[in-house]
């Protein structure tokens, strides 16, 4: 699943160099755990013209909850493997998956606990504050490096889909959010076809003040889908 909510969480051109690129067996396979969580979900729809081949093959593929067995198991191995060094980005976007799988069937103790875990990780990785040391707006600086904004924008939607999650198990729950929103310094999401192509593209902050967002937004020219978070 390379798609969260209204944006991807993974940057597509540059995928399978990802996957070569983790050194830990357990940490690939819980990517890929949590992945196949949802693709499951398609393979187990078979089309009445499907050719007796091909039905074979799709009903052969295990269920959603074997894969999310799977994701959670490594998940846990890799933690320990970590034992106190920063887990990798991989690792919590595992987590951000198996988070949302839970979400989707309740906010209850499981998904609210494993909610929790992923938002440490979100801030044992600086995820908060990417661009705490950045201009008013991204893309102000004088030179554009693109394979660090592509790594940086990757860094951000781990953060926002966990913002994302946050505030809406919180809500349901009518409970405090874990994130901390005066402490929030990292740029919202740019479009897919700028990130892809690693095209330059501003951004800035999610202002506190509700009216603030669109006139900030508004100086960048960033049109992605997912500026309008609102609280």
């Amino acid at each position: 699943m390379s798609n969260f909510c209204a944006f991807s969480l993974f940057h597509q051109p540059s995928f399978m160099a990802k996957l070569y690129a983790i050194p830990s067996p357990h940490a690939l396979g819980a990517l890929l755990g949590s992945i196949f969580i949802f693709s499951a979900r398609y393979a187990a729809k078979v089309p009445n013209d499907d050719t007796s081949a091909l039905s074979a093959t799709v009903t052969s593929t295990p269920a959603p909850a074997y894969f999310e067995r799977i994701a959670m198991e490594l998940q846990e191995k890799t933690l320990k493997e970590c034992g106190d060094a920063t887990p990798p980005l991989c690792l919590l976007q595992a987590s951000i998956l198996t988070s949302f799988q839970h979400l989707i069937r309740g906010v209850r103790g499981i998904a609210w606990r494993h909610l929790g875990a992923c938002i440490r990780l979100a801030y044992e990785l600086d995820l908060h504050r990417i661009d705490s040391e950045a201009g008013a707006v991204v893309g102000s600086k004088s030179r554009y490096d693109a394979s660090r904004a592509i790594e940086d924008e990757e860094r951000r939607r781990a953060w926002w889909a966990v913002w994302e999650m946050d505030t809406f198990a919180s809500t349901i729950r009518r409970s405090p959010t874990a994130i901390n929103w005066s402490g929030n310094e990292t740029f919202l999401p740019i479009t897919d076809a700028f990130w892809y192509s690693g095209t330059e593209q501003a951004s800035c902050f999610l202002a506190l003040k509700p009216m603030a967002r669109w006139k900030n937004l508004q100086k960048t020219g960033n049109e992605s889908c997912k500026v309008s978070l609102h609280p």
